[in-house]
């Protein structure tokens, strides 16, 4: 469920950023409209003036604020997507470590005593008895 929504949001989060914006330039001019008419008295007219300095006060203001407010829940979605990563890669080292610990025990107690390399994939050193990965020449612990 969660998933769902944080895909979801995601995806219209740019969308509700476009539709902040042009809220607040629309917004702005409104209120710069009004505030040219009400200086303007009688016999002046600065609504279009009020209204122009508005449209690009909120223009500038949408965007900062769009830009912070929209950014950190793109930040949380971001976080939340690699935490999920980081979660699922942990997931698979825990069972290939699992898986070698397994191999490792089960090459120990068949081949212990053994003198070389065989098919699977550790040796038991004849030496010191130390299990190396199939590719070393040499054993780890007494260099033989």
């Amino acid at each position: 469920m969660i998933e769902w929504l944080r895909d979801k949001f995601s995806t219209a989060i740019n969308i509700f950023f476009v539709l902040y914006v042009a809220f607040a330039t629309i917004f702005g001019g409104i209120v710069g409209y009004i505030t040219g008419k009400g200086m303007g008295g009688y016999y002046h007219d600065y609504g279009v003036i009020g209204c122009f300095l508005g449209l690009i006060v909120g223009l500038m203001i949408g965007i900062v604020v769009g830009i912070l407010a929209f950014g950190f829940f793109a930040t949380i979605i971001h976080i939340s997507e690699s935490c999920d990563t980081m979660i699922r890669k942990l997931d698979s080292l825990n069972y290939y470590q699992k898986d070698f610990a397994q191999n490792v025990t089960s090459a120990v107690a068949g081949n212990k005593g053994s003198s070389g390399n065989n098919s699977s994939d550790v040796w038991v050193c004849p030496k010191c008895g130390e299990t190396n990965p199939a590719g070393t020449m040499l054993c780890g612990k007494c260099g033989q």
